[in-house]
């Protein structure tokens, strides 16, 4: 099956099915006694098979081999560089938790996953870091792919909070993404409660064991992970290590963002009002981070559009962590089009102010 449950001819090899081949894990005969005794079928896990829908979020480029799951993007920090937690941004083990991704640097695809078929809001995420699965995807009913056999580690719990109308976001990207940094930033707004990290162990295509998946369950899924975690004995020092630490990164020559801004952009409907600013919000932060930024807000200030129009533009932009660049221009647009401001817009401007960057306005 294709990315996307579109069959394919069985005579028909893609592109994607000969990159897949060419990273395909190497599985080595010498493997950890630890890794042997607790692996299993990720693909036939509890979690997966009672997976009633999977949809996907965003591909998220990641340059540092490792990437964060956080209940908020992080604001800009000179202090903590490589760490995890800081006293000075607020980084600890409840907000801020990172995983190494395969070993190398490349773009990811987030799902998002419904356990339950009434849920409104996703109830766990999902990331693969073996680019052979890919081609494997099957997100018609669920989620179904082939994949190595994996060791699940539980990183830790993370604490979602209610910001507004008792939901929060969880937010994956790349672990030096921050406020205002270049990152594409995947975020899903969830119930407020408690979310289980794990790192699901398998080997790169150099042979590596490191983490080639993630999962990011909130309690809907319980009952599944008391089967699926279960482990004959806790992780080793040196096999845990690995979450976190490469003794070789496979670095890329440059990044696909602006591929996967339209693809990303193709997720929403651009038909419909409440999801059109996040359609376009990808393509957007790609021009306001190159030269025609300035080109970009000029049009932005001076085109006959509606207020709300061009507040939804910097709240896409807001949400998608540029949030200094897009609150110096909604100071503009409120000070420009002052007598033209509905309560509507009001409200948006306030919310815009007030909610954490990348957090979605809820009415």
């Amino acid at each position: 099956m294709g990315l996307f449950g579109k069959k394919k001819k069985e005579s028909e090899v893609t592109w994607e099915d000969i990159e897949a081949s060419m990273r395909a894990p190497q599985i080595p005969d010498d493997q950890a006694e630890w890794f042997m005794n607790n692996k299993r079928s990720l693909e036939n896990s509890l979690s997966v098979t009672n997976t009633v829908g999977a949809f996907a979020n965003s591909w998220i480029n990641v340059e540092t081999a490792s990437v964060f799951v956080s209940n908020r993007i992080p604001p800009i920090c000179e202090a903590c560089e490589d760490s995890a937690t800081c006293k000075a941004c607020g980084k600890n083990e409840r907000n801020f938790l990172t995983t190494i991704t395969a070993n190398q640097d490349s773009d990811w695809l987030v799902w998002e996953l419904l356990r339950n078929q009434d849920s409104n809001l996703p109830d766990g995420l999902m990331v693969f870091f073996d680019p052979a699965m890919y081609s494997t995807l099957d997100a018609q009913n669920g989620l179904k792919f082939q994949a190595q056999e994996m060791a699940p580690i539980h990183i830790g719990s993370l604490v979602v909070d209610a910001v507004t109308n008792g939901q929060g976001m969880i937010h994956i990207a790349d672990k030096f993404a921050t406020q205002d940094s270049t990152y594409f930033i995947a975020g899903a707004r969830v119930d407020a409660g408690n979310y289980q990290v794990v790192a699901w162990m398998g080997y790169n295509n150099v042979g590596d064991l490191t983490p080639t998946a993630l999962g990011v369950y909130g309690d809907a899924y319980a009952a599944d992970l008391l089967t699926d975690l279960k482990l004959t004995e806790p992780a080793p020092a040196e096999i845990r290590k690995l979450i976190n630490n490469a003794e070789s990164v496979f670095a890329r020559m440059g990044n696909n963002q602006e591929h996967y801004a339209q693809i990303n952009g193709s997720f929403y409907d651009e038909n419909s009002p409440h999801e059109r600013f996040i359609s376009q919000s990808w393509t957007n932060q790609l021009i306001v981070e190159g030269e025609d930024a300035e080109q970009f807000f000029t049009w932005l200030m001076e085109m006959d559009m509606q207020v709300g129009a061009r507040l939804g533009i910097l709240d896409g932009l807001r949400i998608r962590g540029k949030q200094a660049l897009a609150l110096s221009y909604v100071d503009k647009v409120e000070s420009q089009f002052k007598d033209d401001l509905t309560d509507t817009d009001k409200f948006i401007i306030e919310k815009m102010r007030t909610l954490p960057a990348g957090q979605f306005i809820i009415a």
